[in-house]
């Protein structure tokens, strides 16, 4: 199934906050998932935002033990928009499904340019970053 929203932070945030369960999430994501996990923190979800290396990258076995029986979703950004790193997320994806768990990947800055991973279960892309319309426009006349 494809939906089209506005851009790429709403489709992240209807995908978070579409879900249920616990959160494991990257510190590098962009605002768009970071303020949406803090607010759903905020209404008692239980959030872990892993810290990365000094490489830039998510140590495997710190999401190894995050993500366990009881998380609903795993959000990892395929390439960081300011540093280039680009995430293990298919690894991400095989620890998300042995734990019942949704992988959701922010490909806004990879995709066209990195293969999305196997085993993603939600994927965000911008148009605007693909040669495509930026935003929402509205068409048709107000008169009639």
């Amino acid at each position: 199934m494809v939906s089209f929203t506005s851009g790429a932070t709403e489709a992240l945030n209807w995908a978070i906050k579409g879900t249920t369960g616990a959160i494991v999430t990257l510190a590098t994501e962009h605002a768009a998932v970071l303020d949406t996990v803090e607010a759903e923190a905020r209404k008692g979800r239980d959030v872990t935002v892993l810290s990365l290396g000094s490489d830039g990258l998510v140590d495997l076995a710190a999401a190894r033990a995050a993500i366990r029986p009881g998380t609903g979703l795993v959000a990892a950004m395929l390439v960081n928009n300011e540093i280039g790193t680009i995430q293990p997320v298919e690894q991400l994806a095989e620890l998300a499904k042995a734990a019942g768990a949704l992988l959701l990947c922010d490909a806004v800055q990879g995709y066209g340019r990195v293969l999305i991973p196997e085993g993603c279960d939600l994927v965000a892309v911008s148009a605007h970053k693909i040669h495509g319309p930026k935003g929402w426009e509205r068409c048709g006349s107000a008169t009639a």
